[in-house]
């Protein structure tokens, strides 16, 4: 009896370590993804004038997304 108690310790704790690594290695994918995603941003400063900045965000996938600092303010 005692054999079997400790046994099943072990591998409940094991399970735990096991969850623990399988969790930390979706969080590491995640972030990793995510620093992907975010090189994917190409970002483009057009001067125009001294006044107006105009900003174009360029992703990947092609689409443009024009804001000038005015309107942000």
């Amino acid at each position: 009896m005692i054999g079997k108690t400790r046994s099943l310790r072990n591998r409940s704790t094991h399970g735990r370590l096991q969850g623990l690594g399988v969790r930390l290695l979706r969080s590491l994918a995640f972030i990793r993804s995510t620093a992907a995603h975010f090189r994917s941003f190409i970002v483009h400063f057009h001067y125009i004038d001294l006044d107006i900045c105009q900003m174009s965000i360029t992703t990947n996938m092609g689409v443009t997304l024009n804001k000038s600092i005015e309107s942000l303010l």
